[in-house]
């Protein structure tokens, strides 16, 4: 997907993608929204943050190839 983010391993195997500014984070969950169906839930935070459950970090990886 092309983009600068850090990610951070959650302890219940949720991945957290923190961006460094709200361009990139936007643009990213517009283009995560795009690749999954309605029922793999991407958890937006504030401070640029977003929060996917292994499933649905893998289904992105498995459909943005």
């Amino acid at each position: 997907m092309g983009f600068e983010a850090n990610l951070e391993p959650d302890i219940d195997g949720d991945i957290a993608i923190r961006f460094s500014n709200s361009e990139e984070f936007g643009r990213f969950v517009a283009e995560a929204v795009e690749l999954l169906s309605g029922d793999e839930v991407v958890r937006i935070g504030s401070g640029c943050l977003a929060t996917l459950g292994r499933h649905a970090a893998t289904l992105i990886c498995d459909r943005s190839g």
